[in-house]
């Protein structure tokens, strides 16, 4: 190798010097730089991609948090009042007279309504169940006097 490197013109050396350093140049642009170029490229789109998804999760996090908080305050105002409260004044405003209320050892609530009207009675349950989400367990109905009237016996749970 060194006697044909010793055998060249120095016109051939210099060409042959001027090819090495282009190849060089080439294989470094092609090898390095460009493949360091494009990954910069593609870190920067994934950065702003993850920027604008955490951004996302984020405002979504923030909103699911205020929601669970005015749930859980709707839930404690809810929860406040024992049931026999809740039911007793839904029953007073809807105009049923409640003669008796027995609370269970189980958790349940019996309610005994002497002569009360059929509307005002399913107004009161209607109101019950779509204001506060409060079904009676168990319902007996009998007419009382004139068949006008009737009398009821409601009980209510508290796990409904």
């Amino acid at each position: 190798m060194k006697d044909y490197w010793n055998n060249l013109t120095a016109r051939e050396r210099l060409m042959l010097g001027v090819m090495a350093a282009l190849l060089a140049v080439v294989a470094l642009w092609l090898g390095i730089i460009r493949p360091l170029e494009a990954a910069r490229e593609s870190a920067a789109r994934d950065h702003a991609a993850a920027v604008v998804l955490y951004e996302s999760v984020a405002t979504s996090a923030a909103e699911m948090r205020a929601l669970y908080a005015e749930g859980r305050d709707a839930k404690a105002k809810a929860g406040d009042e024992p049931l026999r409260v809740v039911v007793a004044v839904a029953a007073r405003t809807a105009g049923v007279s409640i003669s008796r209320i027995q609370p269970g050892e189980d958790g349940t609530l019996t309610i005994w309504a002497d002569d009360v009207t059929s509307p005002a009675l399913y107004g009161w349950l209607t109101a019950l169940a779509s204001e506060r989400q409060i079904t009676p367990v168990k319902v007996s109905l009998q007419k009382a006097g004139n068949g006008q009237q009737l009398r009821a016996q409601i009980q209510f749970s508290e796990a409904s």
